[in-house]
């Protein structure tokens, strides 16, 4: 597999992509992100664009703290390197073992796990959770956005981590975008399939957001 000509620094702590000469590429996550956050009175909260609702800061930051930690879980099994079950966290438990439960029913083969890219082209990056292949669907490739909650930006992300791989990986093929939802109360997850044209749609979506979040930026905006 060809891999990627352009070197990408990830600084977790800021979520900053940066390229080997430093440039500094906003993340998928960035150019879509529906929560906007606020201080009143001293405390923190975040404004939900879409729902219109108002959620507790602590809430939102405990619940990506959650997400994150999953994630990791998840690359650790998927990646071979597997887990101390009898340390982990209990709220993690139950979302690993589905996750675990899906590469049994599954059995994916990898290709990338947690790979950060950058699209020169468009001027974006990101890190896509999984691209594999499976036997259900030779000589295609699938990618996995893993969710631990709700889903609404899911066929967003996955269409900008699709052209970040066909980019970097040089893929013209078949690509086929899945999310696999792991919900938090042990029940089973749930493997949902996105549609082709819904990724070309929301592909033209998240570029009119690339747009204005770069029209922002040049005018001094945050």
């Amino acid at each position: 597999m060809r891999q990627p000509d352009t070197a990408v620094i990830f600084e977790p702590a800021t979520h900053t992509y940066r390229d080997e000469q430093g440039a500094v590429y906003p993340s998928v996550t960035q150019i879509i992100e529906p929560l906007t956050r606020f201080e009143m009175f001293g405390d923190t909260f975040y404004f939900d664009r879409v729902s219109r609702q108002v959620f507790n800061g602590d809430m939102i930051e405990n619940a990506r703290r959650i997400g994150t930690a999953i994630h990791k879980g998840c690359f650790y099994l998927m990646t071979g390197q597997g887990l101390n079950w009898d340390s982990l966290n209990p709220l993690l438990v139950e979302p690993l073992k589905q996750f675990n439960k899906w590469m049994e029913e599954w059995n994916p083969t990898l290709i990338i796990a947690e790979k950060s890219m950058i699209s020169r082209k468009c001027g974006y990056a990101g890190t896509p959770d999984i691209i594999c292949t499976l036997p259900a669907f030779p000589g295609i490739i699938i990618q996995v956005d893993i969710k631990t909650g709700d889903y609404w930006w899911a066929d967003v992300q996955l269409a900008a981590y699709e052209t970040l791989y066909r980019e970097n990986y040089k893929y013209m093929g078949k690509v086929k975008n899945y999310v696999l939802s792991l919900p938090k109360v042990g029940s089973n997850y749930n493997f949902v399939p996105i549609d082709e044209k819904d990724i070309r749609q929301c592909w033209r979506y998240f570029t009119s957001k690339l747009s204005e979040y770069m029209f922002t930026k040049r005018k001094g905006g945050k």
